[in-house]
């Protein structure tokens, strides 16, 4: 059978999300999949519409951020950046240490960007 004009995709289950509580911010498998398992990404803020954005970068970006490990097997970003966390959790006056915050997110293939609208985040209990 021909297959010229199929392309192979990345399914994993899941939906496109992010995560922030006391431990960190992480990614889920699907966003890291979604844009295509990157190794650098920018992060990004905008405080009028309360919104936080990746977007795929090279190593040759000042503002590049390492995403996902090459040799790492399993699709699992955490960071554990402070100034992240306070930020985020100031501007949307989230309370870290009682909740975590998941976020979905939507991408933007023509841009290499994932944005999390964080007026949606679901507060959960934090265990």
């Amino acid at each position: 059978m021909n297959l010229n004009g199929f392309e192979t995709i990345m399914l994993v289950s899941g939906k496109d999300t992010m995560t922030v509580s006391n431990d960190g911010v992480s990614f889920s498998q699907a966003t890291i999949a979604q844009l295509g398992k990157p190794e650098y990404v920018k992060a990004m803020i905008n405080g009028d519409s309360k919104q936080f954005a990746i977007q795929v970068t090279n190593s040759s970006e000042p503002a590049k951020i390492p995403f996902l490990k090459r040799k790492k097997k399993t699709l699992t970003v955490r960071w554990n950046n402070s100034v992240l966390k306070n930020e985020l959790s100031e501007m949307m006056k989230w309370n870290l240490q009682a909740y975590t915050y998941r976020i979905n997110g939507k991408y933007y293939k023509e841009d290499q960007l994932m944005i999390f609208d964080l007026k949606d985040a679901k507060k959960s209990q934090r265990k």
